[in-house]
């Protein structure tokens, strides 16, 4: 397979990155660091590997891997770097035996820095998968933060997918009458074997607000944003959305936040098919947003946030809720995200997804966790292509052998349905031993 081209977009916004590229220099001068590797052993065995209508037979497959996350840190500053790696070794239903990359492989590298009236982190994160591979349907932790899924489509292509995200985040003058925050967010995806219905795509996000304290407990906000989404190969296609409101901000207390605003959005989407460029929609349209962000000590924990514009094609919601709950032994957690992206094939389409996590401590040494997720994903510019619906199951048993050794034993179920309906169900069982030191 020829290796994928480096992505043009994050390339040309490397400069932005500085900062953290300089990162384990800058972490030179931090405080004590603390190293965590993480080596374990897994043994699984799938009755539809590949999640096909008709398996193939039951596949058997290892994962040999290796996890090493390094933080150094002090009371205003932090730099992580992270690494999760490995090989698989492959018996699938029907074809030879061979030795894989195990799906899929991250790593990850960020600096915060926080001083008496404001805060600047950056982080760059790197993921590699396998896309003839359909991936479990969760809600992934990856380098602290979580990536929710953007794409339910399956591709049988023996093909690696290459995922690059970065994000930058200013705020000054925190805590004064007027403050400013600055963001700004971007995915590459990249593929190592170039195909029509596989296509290399570009998102970026950057936001700008000012906040002006009226009285003790409320805000007013000026917050301006630009959205812009490319992919190439094949019919190429560009949409840009430039929106600008102004909001409100009801802070009663340090465990209570909620926002309003309303703004005018201008969206637009070009597509170039045979080679001539022309706007395929032009839309201006109101903007109406909110949040809430609400905690009660280390018990439960609530934040949600929406967004209603008629900008675009069709009235169109998205935004999500998270919250979480603990329990006398244990904690309960839940996700509802909806959005807009584009996908493999280059179409807009929109994406749901829906979680549910409960873990339980049955005493020192073990515990139980169960984990259900739905995804459904509706293509925009199609409307006559089929429905993706997903759906993971997962029950996992832990227990700590010793101080550093630990063992999962555990089952799977995962479900498809699109033209037609596939199930695959999985036991599993890992063996893993954790170092840790101080330098």
């Amino acid at each position: 397979m020829r290796a994928a081209p480096p992505p043009r977009a994050l390339a040309a916004a490397l400069p932005l990155l500085a900062p953290l590229l300089a990162g384990p220099a800058l972490a030179q001068g931090i405080g004590e660091a603390s190293l965590r590797a993480t080596i374990s052993q897994s043994i699984e065995a799938d009755t539809n590997y590949r999640l096909q209508p008709e398996s193939a037979g039951t596949s058997y497959f290892g994962d040999t891997r290796l996890g090493l996350d390094l933080l150094k840190e002090n009371s205003t500053q932090s730099f992580r770097l992270g690494l999760d790696t490995g090989l698989r070794p492959l018996w699938e239903a029907g074809q030879d035996f061979e030795f894989t990359v195990a799906s899929p492989t991250s790593a990850n590298v960020g600096y915060n820095q926080a001083w008496i009236d404001g805060s600047f982190g950056a982080n760059l994160r790197f993921r590699l998968r396998n896309v003839d591979f359909i991936d479990d349907l969760i809600f992934e932790d990856d380098g602290g933060v979580i990536i929710v899924p953007d794409d339910l489509n399956q591709q049988e292509r023996n093909t690696l997918e290459q995922r690059y995200d970065a994000d930058l985040a200013l705020v000054l003058r925190e805590g004064a009458p007027s403050s400013y925050r600055f963001a700004l967010q971007g995915t590459e995806f990249a593929y190592s074997d170039e195909a029509e219905n596989l296509r290399p795509r570009s998102t970026y996000y950057g936001e700008a607000e000012w906040r002006l304290r009226l009285n003790p407990v409320l805000s007013g906000t000026l917050l301006g944003s630009y959205y812009y989404f490319d992919t190439d190969a094949g019919t190429a296609s560009t949409v840009n959305v430039a929106e600008v409101d102004i909001g409100v901000v009801y802070e009663p207390s340090t465990e209570l936040s909620a926002a309003l605003g309303i703004g005018y959005a201008d969206r637009t989407r070009e597509q170039t098919i045979d080679g001539v460029r022309s706007e395929t929609e032009d839309e201006q349209g109101i903007t109406v947003r909110g949040g809430i962000d609400y905690s009660v000590a280390d018990d439960l924990s609530l934040s949600a946030d929406a967004r209603v514009t008629t900008a675009a094609p069709s009235t169109r919601l998205s935004g999500g809720v998270r919250a979480s709950y603990a329990l006398p032994r244990g904690s309960l957690s839940a996700r509802l995200t909806q959005d807009y992206a584009g996908d493999s094939g280059g179409d807009e389409v929109r994406v749901t997804t829906a979680g549910i996590g409960l873990t339980h401590t049955i005493n020192t040494i073990s515990s139980l966790g169960f984990n259900f997720a739905y995804g459904l994903q509706a293509n925009q510019d199609d409307p006559e292509e089929p429905d993706i619906n997903r759906a993971d199951f997962s029950a996992i048993y832990s227990r700590s052998l010793t101080e550093a050794v630990f063992a999962n034993v555990g089952y799977k179920y995962r479900w498809r349905d699109q033209d037609e309906s596939a199930s695959s169900n999985a036991i599993f069982f890992t063996v893993g031993r954790a170092f840790e030191t101080s330098f």
